[in-house]
């Protein structure tokens, strides 16, 4: 795994042997509808931790509805996990155009998930390869639709 923090793109990184397996979960979306992590297997996902009173997360949420556009016809799927006590908070910083076919918003109200990826520090994100096991831990606000970090992503497909 290789820990990625603040992102011009990739300034930092510490590697470690070996990838581990991304601790499954279940949560639900917006429409109530339970979500698990190993519905994606098969898949390469940016796990995406945030919440509406992180001001690094706010900022951050454009430049990931970019990456969802430009990423649209590859198998990566960007899973949004707010950690939000509510949809409504969750919402209230949310961009109006942020649909995309990619894009799966979840919520965790008691930030369960967090915990079983040892993150704290928001926002943080994992990407995550075919097989469910953490490639790279992202500390803190990234440059998701960046060429470099989206050639990242593809290279898993």
């Amino acid at each position: 795994m290789i820990l990625i923090a603040g992102c011009n793109p990739f300034q930092k990184s510490v590697s470690e042997q070996g990838r581990r397996k991304a601790p499954d979960f279940r949560l639900k979306d917006e429409n109530q509808k339970e979500v698990k992590l190993s519905d994606f297997k098969g898949e390469v996902l940016l796990l995406h931790f945030w919440a509406s009173w992180c001001p690094p997360c706010i900022d951050e949420l454009p430049v990931l509805m970019r990456m969802a556009e430009k990423m649209k016809n590859d198998k990566v799927r960007i899973v949004m996990v707010s950690l939000d006590r509510s949809w409504k908070e969750a919402r209230s910083v949310w961009p109006p155009d942020a649909k995309s076919p990619n894009l799966i918003s979840l919520i965790d109200p008691d930030t369960k998930v967090p915990e079983l990826y040892g993150a704290f520090q928001y926002p943080e994100t994992f990407m995550i390869d075919r097989n469910l096991r953490i490639v790279t831990k992202f500390v803190g606000p990234q440059k998701w639709d960046h060429d470099e970090i989206i050639e990242a992503f593809r290279k898993l497909l």
